[in-house]
């Protein structure tokens, strides 16, 4: 359950660092934009002064410069390539460092909403299991409780009904079985006074 609970606040978080990534992606491209911009600009004014050195060679003008000016206007030209050259590379590179965490980003949130359905299929099986389950053993016990109604049906019956079962049961009815009893005594009791008088007989007879 709490994987599940922590699903969506997890994917609202994807969706805001995707979302931080795609404007710093937009940012440095724009910044790649201007660096382009510049250096165009750049490669123009060199260009211009190209043109400029081109007519001043036709028009034979002679320009000195000290060795001082010469290795100073040397420096300053490579100093603003190399600072050209920079501010473009910097972006690029930071370019393709937001690209890469952005494809990161999008791989994360894929695998996490494929995970999420796996989990969300996962606990269906698992319900419809249960399901199935809980109906097999309600079904079982439905003969058992058939089974006790027909039970409590026959001692639920009238009582004729059950003097008809026991006589059936027992073969005899409840007269029959006094009689034999009244009947069994009588026959033992007059056995002990036969038993008593041939005692009696034999006594007298040794006296």
């Amino acid at each position: 359950m709490l994987d599940i609970e922590e699903g969506p606040q997890a994917r609202l978080k994807l969706k805001q660092v995707l979302s931080v990534k795609k404007q710093t992606l937009q940012t440095l491209q724009l910044m790649l934009q201007a660096t382009q911009l510049e250096s165009e600009t750049l490669a123009a004014s060199a260009a211009e002064a190209l043109h400029y050195i081109e007519c001043s060679e036709k028009d034979d003008a002679i320009i000195q410069l000290s060795h001082e000016e010469y290795y100073a206007l040397k420096r300053r030209v490579e100093e603003e390539t190399t600072l050209a050259d920079w501010h473009v590379s910097v972006p690029m590179e930071q370019k393709l460092v937001a690209e890469a965490s952005q494809n990161l980003a999008l791989t994360r949130m894929k695998d996490f909403n494929s995970h999420s359905k796996l989990q969300r299929r996962g606990l269906h099986e698992e319900k419809k299991i249960r399901d199935g389950f809980t109906k097999r053993k309600a079904e079982e016990q439905v003969p058992s409780i058939k089974v006790g109604a027909s039970v409590n049906n026959r001692w639920n019956t009238s009582p004729k009904a059950q003097a008809k079962l026991t006589k059936s049961d027992q073969g005899k009815p409840p007269q029959q079985f006094g009689r034999s009893r009244s009947k069994n005594r009588f026959n033992n009791r007059k056995l002990i006074k036969k038993k008593k008088l041939s005692i009696l007989h034999k006594i007298k007879g040794f006296v």
